[in-house]
């Protein structure tokens, strides 16, 4: 995201629509990825 914010801003490069969806999956699974493991650590039992 950061070297697409680069292009864009320093080197004038166009983003296209592919560039934008693809960022938003990125950050989607990021998210999924985060959700599950707050999920897991949630059900482990605390030490005896």
């Amino acid at each position: 995201m950061v070297a697409l914010a680069i292009g864009a801003l320093l080197v004038g490069e166009p983003i296209g629509l592919l560039d934008v969806m693809a960022v938003g999956m990125i950050i989607a699974g990021v998210v999924v990825l985060r959700i599950g493991q707050m999920g897991r650590f949630a059900k482990v039992p605390p030490p005896a």
